[in-house]
């Protein structure tokens, strides 16, 4: 079999590019622990984090709109993809695709003004309405994919055999659907817990989120407790990550 090799030109180009990319991400970790002699112990920084009561609350508020968003996008998604049908199915993958492409920034402005056009005020409710907005999209497409990978004709079997509508859904349905639900509740999770830019502009005044509150320490100074911090942020995104990775070759696995 012949094989093909990159010139070593664009080897090194790529790990250039690696080191640029995660040079960054070693030093910040090292940054967050603590080397000096004074008895305080190498994760002295963590238990800084873990014992702020700001970083605390804003970590829980992340935290609940996230799996909030997590349940309510997936569970629409899934209702989307169960009761659309025909013209209505294209017509919704027509929005949805739209919502994808959109600009995060153009999102987020469009949301502040629906917002302030319907008089609602700025909160953590509006923050979980934004983000269930945004994220339902990546949910309806990971559903609808493993939806259209499924044999229609056991469907048609169950309901010959003498399945109700609600016994086709619990027993049928949602048990074959159940990898990519898992995954769009991860996937939706990670997009909730880690976004900045519609939570900037559609959040309440003393309901900053995590990333939020990040943000507004790191304009004063950069320090090793937020070096911390941020460790902790992108190990939860990796897991999560990760998780959905697997999930993802579980679905492929089963079709």
């Amino acid at each position: 079999m012949n094989r093909l090799y990159a010139p070593a030109s664009a080897r090194h180009l790529i790990w250039i590019l690696l080191t640029a990319l995660y040079l960054p991400f070693a030093w910040m970790i090292l940054s967050s622990l603590n080397f000096s002699a004074d008895g305080a112990g190498l994760f002295h920084w963590y238990g800084r984090v873990f014992s702020n009561e700001r970083w605390m609350s804003a970590m829980g508020r992340s935290f609940a709109i996230a799996v909030g968003t997590s349940v309510l996008a997936t569970a629409l998604g899934l209702g989307m993809v169960i009761s659309s049908r025909g013209r209505f199915q294209k017509v919704l993958e027509l929005f949805s695709v739209l919502a994808l492409i959109l600009p995060e920034l153009v999102f987020a402005l469009s949301l502040l003004t629906w917002f302030v056009v319907l008089k609602f005020e700025l909160s953590l409710w509006t923050v979980l309405i934004a983000h269930v907005t945004f994220s339902l999209s990546f949910s309806y497409f990971l559903i609808l994919s493993r939806f259209r990978q499924i044999d229609h004709q056991i469907f048609e079997a169950a309901e010959d055999l003498g399945a109700g509508s609600l016994s086709l859904f619990t027993r049928v349905q949602l048990p074959l659907l159940w990898p990519s639900l898992a995954t769009s509740g991860l996937l939706c999770f990670l997009l909730s817990f880690d976004d900045f830019l519609i939570s900037f502009f559609v959040n309440g005044a003393g309901s900053d989120t995590l990333p939020l509150a990040l943000y507004s320490s790191m304009k004063i100074g950069l320090s090793p407790e937020l070096h911390a911090l941020a460790t902790v942020m992108s190990i939860v995104s990796s897991v999560v990550m990760y998780l959905v990775l697997k999930l993802s070759d579980l679905a492929k696995m089963g079709r």
